[in-house]
């Protein structure tokens, strides 16, 4: 195992712990929404201050890994693959909707936070199917 590989796998690493972070608390929010005021402050803070720059780190290190360790098996850019479009205009939709999120815990409107959350997890869904099953890719 060379160093290249081991910095790859490090970045890998990080990538998922951001989404994970990015994504995560999302499927609490509906449990929380009902905890009262202070919850829904605490998952504004948590939205805007944690959620929001972990999306930032997902798109960060994912474009490390494609830059620094292009897949060039068929001599088009890693860029030039479907589920590498589908991932960044997901990860595009996520980040709005995120923001969108944290703006309707601060105003408290739950007929707003609902919705946003329920398309985050079929927008996290869709995003999952892309990174495993590669569609359009190499190979």
């Amino acid at each position: 195992m060379t160093y290249q590989d081991n910095l790859y796998k490090i970045v890998l690493l990080v990538h998922i712990i951001a989404a994970i972070v990015a994504i995560g608390p999302n499927f609490i929010a509906a449990t929380m929404s009902r905890a009262g005021d202070t919850a829904v402050a605490k998952l504004a803070t948590t939205t805007g201050v944690i959620q929001l720059p972990a999306m930032f780190g997902v798109l960060v290190t994912g474009l490390f890994m494609l830059t620094a360790y292009p897949d060039n098996a068929d001599g088009k850019s890693a860029f030039a693959q479907a589920w590498v479009s589908i991932a960044f205009a997901v990860l595009i939709v996520m980040a709005v909707l995120l923001f969108l999120l944290a703006r309707a815990y601060r105003n408290n409107n739950a007929k707003l936070a609902a919705p946003l959350t329920g398309a985050m997890h079929l927008l996290t869904v869709v995003v999952l199917y892309s990174m495993v099953f590669q569609p359009g890719g190499v190979g």
